[in-house]
């Protein structure tokens, strides 16, 4: 059980690092607007995720909901705030806005901290 739980931290960390290198060096740069903050309430507290409305290279308008949720999110974005982000040009609804989902891969690395630790505990016992 162990190996699967390490391996799940070190693997979602790997993905979210991943996929914000491919959008940093291979996505299309826009400027968005932030048309709503989506508001998650949970046992932890309250979570926002921005929703961004933006026009890809093709004319094509998207509305999208970032992947990422924190709790400062609802006072950092404003509704109708112009945002920096980049899009994959394969599929517009995957896109990082500019400096704020790099803290959420930053927060997975520590995810992926504990995931190397379980699977050393794993392997050495």
């Amino acid at each position: 059980m162990a190996y699967l739980v390490g391996g799940v931290f070190v693997a979602l960390f790997a993905w979210a690092a991943l996929r914000s290198l491919y959008l940093r060096y291979w996505g299309i740069a826009t400027t968005g607007t932030v048309v709503s903050l989506e508001l998650t309430r949970d046992g932890d507290g309250d979570t926002y995720k921005p929703v961004v409305a933006f026009t890809t290279q093709h004319g094509v308008r998207i509305e999208a909901k970032s992947m990422y949720g924190t709790p400062e999110a609802g006072t950092y974005f404003r509704v109708g705030e112009q945002v920096r982000l980049r899009y994959a040009a394969s599929k517009p609804t995957c896109f990082a806005i500019e400096g704020y989902e790099v803290s959420a891969v930053l927060f997975l690395f520590f995810f992926a901290i504990a995931g190397a630790a379980i699977l050393w505990w794993a392997f050495t016992t």
